[in-house]
This record gives C-alpha cells, sequence and structure tokens, in this order.
C-alpha cells in the first residue's frame, strides 16, 4: 500500500507550487484576481473524504489521490505522504499520519478534498 522510494523535497518534504487566487483584503486589490505562484508545504495540508462544512479553513480543494508513500525524515513509518492531483492537474502534497490513512482506508484512486490554511500562504 505505501511506497517507500519517495525522494525528499527541501527540508525533508517536498514543495508545492500552485496557481491559486487568494481572496482579497477586504478595500484593498493587493493582486487579487492575478495568478501567484506558491510554495505550500505537505505538512499544512489536510484531506477530508466528504466536502467540509461549517470549518474556519476556506481553502478547500478537490483532489484525487495518486498515491500514498512513507514521508521521508525521521518519521519511520509514522507518517504517509499522500501526493494528490487537483482538477487542473497540479499537483498537491499531504502529509498524513498512518493511523488516519489507515482508518479512512485511503486509497490511490480516491477522490477526497485538500484543506489548506491560510497561513500556509504566507511566507
Amino acid at each position: 500500500m505505501f511506497n517507500k522510494s519517495f525522494k525528499s523535497g527541501t527540508r525533508g518534504h517536498p514543495p508545492f507550487s500552485a496557481h491559486l487566487f487568494p481572496p482579497a483584503t477586504p478595500g484593498s486589490t493587493n493582486g487579487a484576481g492575478s495568478q501567484a505562484r506558491l510554495r505550500i508545504d505537505a505538512r499544512d495540508v489536510s484531506i477530508a473524504l466528504t466536502p467540509p462544512q461549517d470549518v474556519s479553513i476556506l481553502n478547500i480543494i478537490p483532489i484525487t489521490i495518486e498515491s500514498l508513500d512513507e514521508a521521508p525524515g525521521h518519521h519511520g513509518p509514522a507518517r504517509i505522504l499522500a501526493t494528490c492531483r487537483q482538477d487542473d492537474s497540479q499537483t498537491l502534497m499531504a502529509e498524513l499520519t498512518r493511523l488516519f490513512t489507515e482508518r479512512l482506508a485511503l486509497q490511490p484512486g480516491a477522490r477526497a478534498y485538500a484543506l489548506v490554511k491560510s497561513v500556509a500562504f504566507l511566507a
């Protein structure tokens, strides 16, 4: 189920780049509506199997899980790195616990939702 051959990126976590449209600060234009290249750490991404409701996270992205690999680093087999594909074909990584992955029976090909906190966009 889990692939151990993943090669790590920056700080042991692979980078992710996306062209998302962050919301504007009320009363300002701050570039809203223009594309931005973002780097999101896999640790800042959560996964939900159903569309979340009544949550404070506003960045909810439909995804398909492509692979589940043992996360690089000193975590041992307790952490799983999910490689996910967005509907626009961009890749998004999520670092999950093995317990969560097994409890929800995540498998490659499963449809899900990635949740990214807004603070992940601050750099």
